[in-house]
């Protein structure tokens, strides 16, 4: 008897063991087609991560392309603009140096024109001085023929004063 139930004994671990090993087994196999399944997402995934790649660097090399025929654009209008600059500092230099002429020769034309009136201004004065050194006519008398206006007799008046 002891003998039959040692046998049940064992036969019942052997088959709580065979139990857990289906289940076990099943559990594994559930696991398998998980990870057969998720393999095939992730084929798909890389797939399509792959092709995203592709268009990216497609995408790259239009935008370096287009950077590149920018970049010479932008180099030329950099080198129009040095060019149009430099012509501006010379057109102003020459611009300034011409006024600097200009404005050299109308100082010297004005010296030259005042000069010649103070000159006239002296030798009316010279001539009133000596008039007046020759005759007694009053301030409003006889003046010089040629002082026709009341400004030049004026003017002749404060000139004698002053000598």
């Amino acid at each position: 008897m002891m003998l039959n139930a040692l046998v049940l004994l064992v036969d019942a671990v052997l088959i709580a063991l065979l139990v857990v090993a289906v289940l076990h087994a099943r559990r594994l196999h559930q696991q398998l087609t998980d990870l057969k399944a998720s393999r095939a997402d992730m084929d798909r995934f890389v797939e399509a991560f792959s092709v995203t790649v592709q268009r990216a660097e497609a995408g790259v090399r239009g935008l370096k392309q287009t950077a590149r025929e920018s970049g010479d654009d932008l180099e030329k209008l950099l080198d129009k603009a040095t060019r149009l600059r430099d012509e501006l500092v010379f057109l102003t230099d020459s611009a300034d140096s011409l006024a600097t002429r200009l404005s050299d020769a109308a100082t010297r034309a004005l010296r030259a024109q005042a000069g010649s009136a103070t000159r006239a201004l002296e030798n009316e004065a010279a001539a009133l001085n000596h008039e007046d050194s020759s005759s007694t006519a009053s301030d409003e008398g006889d003046l010089s023929p040629s002082l026709a206006s009341a400004a030049e007799r004026d003017l002749a008046r404060v000139l004698r004063r002053a000598l």
